[in-house]
């Protein structure tokens, strides 16, 4: 299978920065280390490029179904019937 090829050569954390840094709107990717091995593992996460196939993976598996934001519902907006006033 391709993810396991893939994450055979890269460690699944290196990918999952990749993966978040690399999305369109995205500035930087927020990563915490408690020694320097795991600092090193995290800023290599940016010297690869994630193949096609597996970011489309990545991007089914991380999709959000139309909607799930509540607050962002036209009945809560001011507009709304349910706007406060």
């Amino acid at each position: 299978m391709l993810t396991t090829k893939f994450t055979n050569t890269v460690d699944p954390a290196q990918v999952a920065i990749n993966w978040v840094a690399t999305q369109p709107g995205i500035a930087a990717a927020i990563v915490g280390a408690s020694n320097a091995g795991q600092l090193a593992k995290s800023t290599a996460a940016l010297d690869f490029e994630i193949p096609a196939e597996l970011r489309t993976l990545l991007d089914e598996a991380s999709a959000v179904p139309g909607r799930w934001c509540t607050a962002c519902s036209p009945r809560h907006t001011r507009t709304g019937s349910s706007a406060r006033t």
